[in-house]
């Protein structure tokens, strides 16, 4: 974290790791379905679409996964004397990136769903 940048967000460490558990089951079923798109004999009729739109969820939800695990085993933990809830402290630069990710996996999921696929479902 640079001195420049004082505005900082914190992440309650275990919803941090609760958040990376869930992108991870998502990219999951996003690469199944994707995998049944592919290599299926199904004649979709929005395949092309719905491929482009997996590839670019599965990116997006690695990123997300990945990102937070660096933040989460990073030295920027801060614990709360009172209750001994640890938290991850984040620069608001990364913070944008993050909340970016988030943003293009809920579009991606939107359109997904207008496709009749769910990923949350899967």
């Amino acid at each position: 974290m640079s001195k420049k940048e004082a505005k900082t967000f914190v992440l309650y460490e275990e919803k941090a790791l609760q958040q990376i558990i869930e992108a991870k089951r998502l990219n999951k079923n996003a690469y199944h379905i994707l995998e049944m798109f592919m290599c299926g004999d199904n004649q979709l009729k929005f395949k092309q679409e719905a491929v482009e739109v997996l590839t670019e969820y599965l990116t997006n939800t690695r990123f997300y996964a990945n990102a937070m695990e660096n933040y989460l085993f990073s030295d920027n933990i801060i614990k709360d004397k009172k209750t001994s809830k640890q938290y991850v402290v984040v620069t608001e630069s990364d913070f944008k990136m993050v909340s970016s990710y988030l943003a293009i996996i809920a579009a991606c999921e939107n359109e997904l769903e207008t496709l009749g696929i769910s990923v949350r479902l899967h």
